[in-house]
Order: C-alpha cells, then sequence, then structure tokens
C-alpha cells in the first residue's frame, strides 16, 4: 500500500514539473573558474535531482559493502540455528523411535547452538540411557546445568526419571531431596517422589509426605487418594511384618475416617491385630462394620478371633436373622462355638454350612470337632472329603513378605452328602 501511495506521489511531481516547464522553463547560468554553463531551471533540477541520486546510491554502496562482515555473519548464524534447529527436531524423533546412537549424534551436532544446548544435551542423555552408557548419561546431565544454571528444577526432574527408569528409584528420590528449598514444594516434583517412595516401599515417609501433597496440589483427588490409601495399607502391613501392635495400634487412630471405613483397611488391620494376639482389641471394630455392611470376609475374621467366645458367639447370632444362607457365617458361629466349648451347636452350625456350601476348610473344622468328642470314624470321614475338596486351600492366618495374607473363603463345592451319624 505505502509503494503504490508513494508511486502515486513521484507521478503527480512529475507532472507538475513537466507542466510547469511547458509554462516557463526558467534560466539557469552556473559559471565555475572561467566555465560557464547556460541551461532551461527545469533542466537543471533534473540535473541535479539525478546528482543526488547518484549520490545516495553511492553512500548506500559504500555502507553495504561496510556491513557485508557484519551481515556474513549474521547469515552465518541464523544459518547455524536453523541447522541445529533441524537436528534438534531429527534428534528428538530418533529418541522417540529408540533409535539411540542416531539419536545422540544428532542431538551433540544441535547442542552447538546455545539456546538448544540444554534441551539437547537432556536428549543426549536420555540418548545414553538407551545405549546403557552410564557415565555418558551424567556427563550430559552436567553439560546441561553448566550451560543453564537456573533450569535446576527441570535438570533434577530428568535426573530422577532417568535414574529411576535405570533401576535405582532410591537415587531419584536422593536427588529430588536435593532440591533447593524453593523447588521441594514444586508439586510434579511432589507427585513424582511419592511415585518413587512407594516403588520403595517406604511407606512411613509417604505417609509422612501427604499433607504436602495435599497443600500443594501435587495430584489429582482421585489419585491423592489412591495413593493416600496405599501408603496407610502398606504400612500396616509393613508394622504388621515387624510385630509392632503398638504402633499399629495408634495408627489406626491417626488414620482418616474415611480409610477406617474401606473394607480393606479394616481387613487388613484385623488380620495384622489378630495375628499379633490383639483380637479383643478389635473385635468392636469388625462387629460394628459387619452391622454396617455386610463382609463375608469380615465375617470370616470374626470367627478366627480368641478371648471371650461365648459373648462373640452371642453377638455373631444376631446376623443369622438376615443372612441364614451364609455359609462363611455358619463356619464363623461353629468355631466360636468349638471355643465356648459347646459341641452340640458347634456341630449343628459347621454341618450347615457344609449344606449351603461344601468347603476343605469347614470339613476339617468338624473333623477336629468329631475327633475331640470321640466319633473318630466320622471324623476320618470328614477329612477324607476335605482332601477331595483339597483344591481350597487350608489357609492359616500369616503374614508374609511384608503383606499380610488373607485367609481365602470357603467357596461352592459339589459335595452335597453330608457326614451324619449314620454314615
Amino acid at each position: 500500500m505505502k509503494f503504490i501511495l508513494y508511486t502515486l506521489l513521484v507521478l503527480l511531481a512529475i507532472i507538475g514539473l513537466a507542466y510547469s516547464a511547458q509554462q516557463d522553463p526558467g534560466y539557469l547560468m552556473v559559471t565555475l573558474h572561467g566555465w560557464s554553463i547556460e541551461t532551461s531551471a527545469t533542466f537543471g533540477v533534473v540535473v541535479m535531482l539525478l546528482a543526488f541520486l547518484c549520490f545516495y546510491l553511492v553512500l548506500r554502496l559504500i555502507n553495504l559493502t561496510l556491513q557485508l562482515p557484519r551481515r556474513l555473519r549474521r547469515w552465518r548464524k541464523l544459518r547455524a540455528a536453523h541447522n541445529s534447529r533441524k537436528q534438534l527436531i531429527q534428534g528428538m524423533m530418533q529418541l522417540t523411535l529408540g533409535q539411540w546412537f542416531k539419536a545422540e549424534k544428532s542431538l551433540l551436532k544441535s547442542a552447538q547452538h546455545d539456546d538448544l544446548a540444554v534441551l539437547a544435551y537432556m536428549g543426549a542423555a536420555r540418548a545414553a540411557q538407551g545405549l546403557k552408557v552410564k557415565n555418558r548419561r551424567d556427563g550430559y546431565l552436567l553439560l546441561a546445568k553448566d550451560r543453564s544454571p537456573n533450569n535446576t528444577l527441570a535438570l533434577a526432574l530428568t535426573q530422577a526419571q532417568l535414574e529411576a527408569e535405570d533401576g535405582h528409584p532410591e537415587q531419584a528420590v536422593a536427588t529430588l531431596n536435593r532440591l533447593p528449598l524453593n523447588h521441594r514444594n514444586n508439586g510434579y516434583a511432589l507427585g513424582i517422589l511419592a511415585g518413587y517412595y512407594a516403588e520403595l516401599k517406604e511407606w512411613s515417609t509417604l505417609v509422612e509426605l501427604l499433607p504436602r501433597l495435599r497443600r500443594h496440589d501435587a495430584l489429582p483427588l482421585n489419585q491423592y487418594y489412591e495413593c493416600e490409601h496405599q501408603a496407610y495399607s502398606g504400612l500396616i502391613n509393613q508394622l504388621a511384618q515387624k510385630n509392632d501392635g503398638t504402633t499399629l495400634w495408634r495408627l489406626w487412630d491417626e488414620l482418616p475416617s474415611r480409610l477406617q471405613e474401606r473394607e480393606d483397611i479394616v481387613a487388613d488391620y484385623s488380620c495384622a491385630m489378630i495375628n499379633l494376639g490383639y483380637a479383643d482389641e478389635i473385635e468392636e471394630l469388625l462387629y460394628r462394620h459387619i452391622n454396617k455392611k455386610w463382609s463375608d470376609f469380615l465375617v470370616y475374621l470374626y470367627g478366627l478371633m480368641d478371648g471371650k467366645a461365648d459373648i462373640h458367639l452371642s453377638r455373631a447370632k444376631n446376623w443369622l436373622k438376615t443372612h441364614q444362607g451364609s455359609a462363611v457365617l455358619h463356619l464363623t458361629l461353629g468355631r466360636l462355638a468349638v471355643r465356648a466349648q459347646q459341641w452340640k451347636n458347634a456341630r449343628y452350625y459347621l454341618e450347615t454350612s457344609l449344606k449351603i456350601s461344601a468347603s476343605a476348610e469347614t470339613y476339617q473344622e468338624l473333623g477336629n470337632l468329631l475327633s475331640h468328642i470321640s466319633e473318630p470314624k466320622l471324623a476320618l470321614e470328614c477329612y477324607r472329603r476335605g482332601l477331595a475338596l483339597s483344591d481350597n486351600r487350608l489357609v492359616r492366618l500369616e503374614v508374609k513378605t511384608g503383606v499380610v495374607e488373607r485367609p481365602g473363603l470357603p467357596t461352592s463345592k459339589t459335595d452335597t452328602a453330608m457326614v451324619t451319624a449314620e454314615a
């Protein structure tokens, strides 16, 4: 648009000059050292304009000549930057495709450009990781830090991720914990740190980290609740393995109320406490949860408690009003009746459980009872039928490898025949 406007102005000036020259061309005489030049004023103006234009063009040519080295250096710099960006893009694509050697070579070429050096060295570190060359990986990370000391957080996160991918999450944790104070509460870094603590099963440390995760919105709410659940569940199992019932008891009081209502948390805690000899202390907890929401597994655990068996049996009988057809409930009642030395009731409950759903575990309990009340033949028959169902393992309440191993519930089997006095 500007070019058109300037062109119109020049044309108008030429037209005006031509019109003026036609009306009165004027007279111009120039004398210099005895020389004189006479011409029309119009022609003189045209000559001066052409002379000015030539002078201007000469000045521009001189200026361009003087600026040529600087322009050449700038052109080379732009060309190098273009080539570096091209190499960076190519290297990142090769990195994505797992072409580690080619990626490392391309990224190192792009690192020659200062603005791209940090990204290039970080990518080269990942390529070296793929090539299993740790010394080069660490060297590239150091070069990246030298080029950009202000990007501490990004470089630390990259280093931690590479160390964790290499099978050393403990090194990754140490790297993140060495971050400056102003970076330690970064939400993304906290979320990654929580994942490493979970991988290392450092449950107590993860529990201590939970308030910071919540305060700094490190995780979406659903992921935070999942992390919270995993941390406390793992800590319960860990304390159970250490036989630390006192700490486990205190931990339960510190648990968020939403976790105290979860069946799996209640089950893990109850398994651990029963195994550690604190059955009476958790009887009320189990009873309250079963009344609130029926759970075959918690009912099963209720039958494994020692202590005041007659009171436990009396309370458990209340569940028959709504769960008369539960094989697990009758197995629990049978066990409690055995502990209360109510042999007749115990036999009735165990046989009823077998009628509902036959299982090797229930046959074993009934066989033990019959053996105790001096009915060896019937006891042997129970053991025989239990062995026939032995694919349903007889599970004891144990703590192994840091995890509370929950006993398996009796499962339905095709075995309608009952052990009776006539068998």
